[in-house]
Order: structure tokens, then sequence, then C-alpha cells
């Protein structure tokens, strides 16, 4: 008896030592991978997506007129800037969803000007429906506002729908609609009534101002006017949601900043995410990023296009892990809607997503999260070659970088750091290291001074 008793004296000993060591001591544990067994992750789907939209409809001139001189300007502007990008996707590897109001098609088709359409769908982007409060009134040739949902879904789809038959090749089944409030309750009808199975922003920037980015993961969103409940998941709805961010390189387009450094940030969150799901060896998702442009801006913003997606094929795209998965791979909305389906398929009653507010953080690196959300992307950092770096500004001025390293490796960083160096991985767990001996691994993490 006295033996048992030791021994559990023991055990208690030794369980209490081991829980000090993993949770009261964390700055002495070091950055480790929560599970020995890496394994596979599905790429992150990265997303261009297109909206062309029509010239504004002021209160005091609720309409358009097809032929007036503002909307062939819009037009013409939009389609010259649809050939840039056609050029600059074509030579770096992007991939486009471009998303047409009913006003685009109907005029390519007046003139006689579908090169870029064809092209479109020759080189592999996705042709869909962007639908704005706007109907077609034949009777005047014009676009006129409108509040119901059934008319500006019918109209906007009838001219993408003809413009593909004229062409003679593509499916329009993607839409992202600008519905009014109130009537979030009709989507999934609407989506059924006109044959679109996909929606892509169609609940503009609620994650963004919930928990600071998009929804990662494409999911079945309930369709509620219910406030507070727009990201939450309803696995009976008949189409799939895909999320993402405003106007690449805008500061303040519908109240989200998707500025260049901004998106680089977003990004840089999503895949720390992203890696350590692959490190820890859990069940695989779907992983959804992306942004919009509108062509009517013309090239206003083709220069935070080059630089972020430069920055994209640098870093990211088509690169694998010493695990063999790839990172990141560009598709088009409907691309990765069906891989959803398979993971659906192969997953059934899986929850992909859900949030409603007020709700805990919806994904699992709370404090990666916290640390990036507040803080300025600076810029990259060159730390050797297999080798990962990145500079940020927290909100207090303090610079930290995010890092990681294809193979375990020591660096000196006396150049970055006058003192001790702590290093904190995506959960949290710490340890500090000098200057002259940093340890580097394919763990993302927070190097900062002690």
């Amino acid at each position: 008896m006295k033996r048992l008793v030791v021994f559990a004296l023991i055990a208690a000993l030794v369980a209490g030592a081991l829980a000090y060591w993993l949770v009261l001591q964390p700055q002495q544990r070091g950055p480790l991978h929560i599970s020995s067994k890496p394994d596979y992750e599905p790429p992150i789907h990265v997303l261009f997506v297109l909206h062309f939209d029509p010239p504004a409809t002021p209160p005091k001139k609720p309409y358009f007129g097809v032929e007036e001189r503002g909307t062939v300007m819009n037009y013409e502007r939009s389609r010259d800037e649809l050939i840039w990008l056609l050029d600059f996707c074509q030579g770096n590897g992007v991939k486009m969803t471009a998303l047409f109001n009913g006003f685009y098609p109907q005029i390519a088709m007046r003139r006689g000007e579908l090169e870029p359409i064809e092209r479109l769908l020759d080189e592999g982007h996705e042709v869909g429906t962007h639908a704005h409060s706007i109907r077609y009134d034949e009777s005047t040739d014009r676009w006129v506002s409108t509040q119901d949902p059934y008319e500006f879904y019918s109209s906007a789809k009838y001219f993408v729908d003809e413009v593909l038959e004229e062409v003679g090749d593509g499916e329009n089944v993607t839409v992202c609609a600008a519905l009014p409030k109130g009537k979030y309750g009709l989507e999934d009808e609407l989506m059924e009534e006109y044959g679109f199975w996909i929606a892509t922003g169609n609940r503009p920037d609620f994650a963004t101002k919930y928990f600071g980015h998009q929804v990662w993961n494409p999911w079945r969103a309930r369709c509620s006017d219910e406030r507070g409940h727009e990201l939450e998941e309803d696995l009976s709805m008949n189409f799939v949601s895909i999320d993402h961010r405003s106007q690449i390189g805008s500061p303040t387009a519908h109240g989200v900043n998707s500025t260049v450094p901004e998106l680089k940030k977003d990004f840089l969150t999503l895949y720390v995410e992203w890696k350590m799901h692959e490190l820890m060896g859990l069940e695989d998702k779907v992983w959804s990023w992306g942004v919009v442009h509108h062509p009517n801006y013309g090239d206003k913003y083709n220069q935070d296009i080059e630089e972020f997606f430069l920055w994209l094929n640098e870093h990211f795209i088509e690169k694998k892990t010493p695990h063999g998965s790839m990172v990141a791979v560009y598709a088009t909305a409907r691309e990765t809607a069906e891989d959803f389906l398979a993971w659906e398929k192969e997953h059934p009653s899986k929850s992909s997503f859900s949030y409603v507010e007020g709700g805990e953080y919806p994904y699992m690196c709370k404090h990666s999260w916290q640390k990036l959300s507040s803080a300025t992307y600076v810029r990259d950092v060159d730390l050797g070659e297999g080798v990962e770096a990145f500079e940020f500004r927290g909100a207090d001025g303090k610079v930290f970088y995010l890092c990681w390293s294809d193979i375990s490796r020591e660096l000196d960083l006396s150049s970055f750091f006058q003192g001790p160096v702590k290093a904190t991985n995506p959960l949290g767990v710490e340890k500090i290291y000098q200057p002259n001996n940093v340890v580097l691994t394919e763990e993302p993490v927070f190097l900062e001074l002690a």
C-alpha cells in the first residue's frame, strides 16, 4: 500500500512538472510543432475577381442610356483595362473571375468587340454576373434603378448569357449581387431561380468588420436578414459562398483598407494559419483568399496589381513545403467551389466555416491574428536563401519580424537585435534566444526584442 502511495506521489510530481513546463514556463520551451507528424494540406486558392460596374445612377437621374457618352466612356475604359489585365495575367499566371453587369456585354455585342471576352474563356478565366440594382428598359434603351432583386438578377444575367452564347463557350454560374438591406432572406431562392450556385462577395465586408479579415474558406452561408448572422453557416443552402476583399489598392472602398501593404499582411495572416494546420496534421480544409478590381477605374490601380501579384508569385504561388504541400495556386471561383464540393463529399455534414457576431475568433491561431491585426506591414527582409522574413511595426511603434525557414538553421541576427530575442509561435508559445544564435524552422515565428 505504501508503495502505491509513493508511486502516486511521484506521478503527481511528474504531471505537475510537465504542466509547469507546458503552461507556466512557455518561454523555456521554444516554438515546437504540436504534432510530430505534419500532413498534406490543400493549397490556398487565390482569386482575382473583376467587377465591371456601370456608370453611377445618382438620385436625380436614376438611369443611364446605353448610347450615352458617359456609358460609352465607361465601357471603353473597362474594355481597355480588361485587355491590359489579360496581358498581365497571361504573363504571370494569374486567373480572373470576371463578373459583368449587363451593360458591358450588351455594348460589346452591339459593337462586335467580343475578342476580350473570348480571350477570358480561351485563357482559362471565368465569366459570370455582377448584379447591381439596375434593370434594362428596352422601351427607352436605358438601364434604370430598381430595388427588386428579381429584376436586376434577370437583366444582368440575360446579357451575360447572351454574350456567352455568342462566343460559344462558358457557363454563367457565378454571381456577385449587391442585395439591398432586408433582402438576404431571398438569396437562396434567387440563386436557384437564375441558375447560379456560386456567390462571391455577396456578404460585403462583414468579415472584415467582425474580425478584421475575409473568410478563408468557402462555405454555405445562411440566408438571413438577422443582424450579426450574415456569416452563419447553413448546410441546407443551394449555393457556395466565397469571400474576398474590396478594391485592390484602395484604402477606403466599402470601408475596408485594401492597399498593398494591408493585403500582404492579410495574406501572411492566412499563411500562418494554413501552415500550422499542415504542421499539426489537422483535418484538411479548402482555403480561399481573394481581392477585387473594377476595370471601370481604368489603370488607376495597375501598379498595385503588379506589385501585389508579383509578390505572391515570389513567395507563395506554386511553392512547395518540405512536406509536399503546395502553398497557393491561382484559381477561378468555379474551380474553388468545385474543390469545395469534392471536400463536402468526403466530409458529409462537416462545418467549413461559421461565425455569429460576438462569437469566438473563428480560426485557430488567435495569437498571430492578434499580433498582426493591429500591425503595419513594412517590408520584406532578406535573411538568406531558404528563409522568409517580413518586417512589421506594431501599434506601439515597435518593430517585429515574421520569419520561417525551409530547414532548421541558426542565424546571427545581431544586426537586427541588440539584446535577447523573443521568438513566439502562432499559438503564443515563446522562447528566448541570444541575438547571435536564433533558431528558425519551418514553423512561423514572431521575433522581437525580449
